[in-house]
């Protein structure tokens, strides 16, 4: 009998792994920066043949970890038929900086993401001639920043992210991508505030934008609220992508989570080290 309880609580573990279908179905390409080489995993729609439309995931300031807010996102990309290319986009940058998320090396990591997007559209498995792009936290900040200077970005998605000061003046000349913001109001980490800033922004230069408010959620979204987020973010990406013919009927939003408390001080780089001034 203890072998079938081990059984059991295996099959468990894997259920509740965020990471278990991504790895399992996940191709794993190389682009080349200057003398370093940039990791990207690649989670193809299940069951069609290449070439595919595609959508960047990036990581937080943390890295990508364990993936638990980068793999369930790239799967629901997968299911709407747009293949997610996360981007360990950290691989690029000196491994002498001991702080590869600070705001001095924003427009490094900007470099890195631009010769990226190149070389992602370059690949014959890649359907251009644009691409998606989902950001969370510091990864957020870095798809606004795309959506706000680059062509070949169709639609971008920032969870808990925000427009980067360098780029706070007027976008109208910028043609910036759809944008998508979605926004714990109880963030305490990257506050509400900023979405609401980039929203602004948006609309005065007369670009598409819409804000998805989370009530009483914090800089990590969980359970309901973050397959919520997930499913909004992939169905709109898929929608910039010419997968969906039309806007999705909204589904309902889950209630506020009871608390919102803000995470151990360990897990999350400040604030400040993550965004510079203007926060």
């Amino acid at each position: 009998m203890r072998w079938i309880a081990a059984f059991l609580a295996l099959l468990a573990l894997l259920s509740a792994s965020p990471s278990v279908q991504a790895e399992s179905d996940r191709l794993e390409w190389q682009v080349r920066y200057q003398s370093r080489t940039v990791r990207i995993h690649v989670i193809p729609p299940p069951g069609k043949p290449a070439p595919w439309p595609m959508a960047m995931v990036l990581h937080g300031a943390s890295g990508l970890g364990r993936g638990h807010l980068i793999w369930p996102m790239a799967d629901e990309l997968a299911k709407r038929g747009v293949a997610a290319a996360v981007v360990r986009y950290y691989d690029g940058m000196s491994p002498r900086l001991r702080r590869k998320q600070s705001v001095h090396w924003f427009r490094e990591r900007e470099k890195i993401l631009e010769h990226v997007t190149h070389a992602l559209l370059a690949r014959r498995a890649v359907k251009g001639p644009s691409i998606g792009v989902f950001g969370y936290s510091l990864g957020g900040f870095h798809a606004v920043a795309m959506a706000a200077s680059d062509r070949r970005i169709a639609g971008a998605v920032a969870l808990a992210g925000g427009l980067s000061g360098h780029l706070a003046g007027d976008l109208s000349r910028r043609e910036a991508a759809p944008l998508l913001l979605i926004h714990g109001t109880a963030d305490r980490i990257v506050p509400y505030r900023r979405s609401r800033a980039t929203l602004a922004a948006w609309q005065q230069a007369d670009r598409p934008v819409h804000l998805l408010s989370m009530r009483r959620v914090g800089h990590v979204p969980h359970g309901e609220n973050r397959d919520y987020a997930f499913a909004e973010a992939a169905e709109f990406l898929a929608l910039q992508l010419g997968m969906a013919s039309e806007p999705p009927l909204p589904r309902p939003r889950p209630a506020a989570e009871p608390s919102a408390q803000p995470p151990p001080a360990d897990r999350f780089i400040t604030a400040a080290d993550e965004f510079g001034e203007g926060r």
